[in-house]
């Protein structure tokens, strides 16, 4: 901005700083800039005319010089600040209103009031349809009929009539549609059978029918006994009762053992209690296998058909090494860690013929059951408190082993059921199945592999998180499944605050790289925890000290 130099500073620089203050007003001439002075800066009177430019000064002579010439003293006898109105110039009794929006006058609007609306009258041409009764004082001329609801004319009418030529007839004939007169009588009629009769006369009659059929539904017998009708006694007594009978249709109850001579036809059951074809039975039969007993260390696992699974034998406890490298499964020791995926499923089918590590449909199976039996939530029912999420706590720091005691549920951890949710009681290691089996560790202590692995690119994501960066989240949060809609554990909106654990997976990566299905938690995962919790951290070949495995079998022998 630019200033004058200060007095004692601005050494070496007053020259400059002063040329940049006086350049604001001035040119490189010293004339003032255009637009420096405006009027609020002059002097009233200041400028004089011979100052102004040689155009406005001949304006103002020639103005001057018509004021002298025309002087205007007064205007419609006033002076001074006239300002006019339309009675000065003699339009007082006129509005300032357009043609268009001006009213007709009174006589006007008499005369058009007698006037009928356009489209309520009749015009001398075109097709109009006329309501209400017309009479005319003279009568209407119309042309020649072509139409039948055409009006016709007097002359159209005479000559119609006088072309109708019909001779008389008798009073006992009638006028037949091919213009003849024929006699009138009863065969005219069409009762050429029939005698003239009354009904009286007729009824007191006695007639004999021989080999008639008299129809029921039209005629009534009355006053007849049984015994005057041959054989009719005899017939009825043979009769059974409509009500005692089975009919063709309808619901009906048969009481009694009735015996067939040859097999009835019964369509394919529906339910428990219809008869069955032996068609059905074969194919039952057909379809059938011998089952096996639960082997030892196993429980028996319902079947879910929203899972596509029947039920199936799974290890009760997480799979231990005997010492021989052979997956049991019993309460001592400490879960089989330090294995990948593809070991975990050769270990399985080592086992024997049908067994095999534990599948993705089977692990939802068993936890949905669990889901749904009131002793495995906190609150004694279902969603009240949150499920049971197993040993998590890192209290101990380490995997335990089991007991064999199903009863003790919080065995090795610490805890019990007095302790307080969050402080403990949510520990408990045991989960009851909807038939009463009890199955340890299905939450917590160890990852479990399932047999299942994904593609990097194909993990469930979070449709606003599009880096491929991989974190833990709520099932909740996930809203792409990518093909893996099982996953979701319960349209409930239930999450880790219900004990169900949370998804460790990468959001809508590119990579292809695979990876494992890990299930349930570890002892220090906390509320990452529970028996929906899926690490997809580790690839198939992958080996880590806190994932083990648990396998199943067929019920098939």
């Amino acid at each position: 901005m630019a200033r004058l130099p200060v007095p004692g500073s601005d050494d070496g620089k007053w020259g400059d700083i002063l040329n940049e203050y006086l350049m604001q007003s001035l040119d490189a001439s010293g004339d003032l800039r255009p637009g420096v002075v405006t009027a609020t800066q002059l002097l009233n009177g200041g400028v004089t005319k011979n100052k102004l430019s040689i155009d406005i000064q001949t304006s103002l002579d020639k103005a001057d010089t018509a004021l002298q010439v025309a002087p205007v003293s007064t205007v419609a006898s006033r002076t001074g600040d006239v300002v006019l109105n339309k009675a000065d110039v003699g339009l007082d009794n006129v509005d300032n209103t357009p043609d268009l929006n001006k009213p007709v006058s009174s006589a006007t609007q008499t005369a058009l009031n007698t006037k009928a609306t356009d489209s309520a009258v009749v015009h001398l041409t075109g097709n109009e349809s006329i309501a209400g009764i017309k009479t005319f004082t003279s009568s209407p001329i119309v042309p020649t009929p072509t139409g039948s609801t055409n009006a016709t004319s007097k002359d159209y009418v005479d000559t119609l009539v006088a072309s109708v030529n019909i001779a008389a007839g008798t009073t006992g004939q009638y006028f037949r549609g091919d213009k003849t007169w024929q006699t009138l009588d009863k065969s005219a009629v069409g009762l050429s059978n029939v005698d003239n009769i009354s009904e009286t006369t007729r009824n007191a009659q006695a007639a004999t029918l021989t080999n008639k059929t008299i129809d029921g539904s039209t005629n009534t017998l009355q006053n007849i006994a049984q015994s005057s009708v041959t054989g009719l006694v005899t017939s009825l007594s043979a009769k059974a009762t409509d009500s005692a009978v089975v009919h063709l249709t309808g619901d009906e109850s048969i009481a009694g053992t009735k015996t067939f001579s040859s097999s009835p036809v019964v369509p394919e059951p529906s339910v428990t209690s219809h008869a069955t074809s032996k068609n059905y039975v074969d194919t039952v039969v057909a379809t059938k296998q011998a089952v096996v007993a639960s082997p030892a260390g196993y429980i028996l696992v319902p079947g879910n058909s929203q899972f596509g699974t029947s039920d199936f034998y799974v290890m009760k406890y997480q799979a231990k090494n005997d010492g021989s490298n052979n997956a049991v499964s019993v309460a001592a020791g400490t879960p089989w860690v330090n294995i990948s995926q593809r070991d975990a499923m050769d270990k399985s089918r080592a086992i024997g013929s049908k067994y095999h590590l534990l599948t993705e449909a089977e692990w939802m199976t068993i936890a949905t059951n669990i889901l749904f039996v009131d002793s495995n939530w906190t609150g004694g029912a279902v969603g009240s408190g949150q499920l049971y999420q197993g040993h998590t706590d890192n209290n101990p720091s380490n995997a335990l082993a089991a007991s064999s005691d199903d009863g003790q549920g919080y065995f090795g951890t610490g805890n019990s059921a007095t302790d307080a949710v969050g402080s403990g009681r949510e520990q408990r290691r045991t989960f009851t199945l909807s038939n009463g089996e009890v199955i340890w560790d299905i939450a917590g202590n160890v990852w479990e592999w399932t047999c299942a692995w994904i593609n990097q690119n194909e993990q469930p994501s979070v449709a606003s998180i599009t880096d491929g960066s991989a974190n833990w989240r709520q099932y909740t949060a996930i809203n792409q499944y990518k093909g893996y809609a099982y996953l979701n554990p319960t349209n409930r909106g239930w999450t880790s605050s219900q004990g169900l654990g949370q998804i460790y997976s990468y959001s809508n990566s590119t990579s292809t790289s695979q990876y494992g299905f890990l299930r349930g938690g570890v002892y220090n995962a906390g509320t990452l925890a529970g028996i929906f919790a899926l690490n997809l951290s580790l690839g198939p070949t992958g080996a880590v000290s806190d994932a083990g495995f648990r396998a199943a079998r067929s019920v098939v022998a």
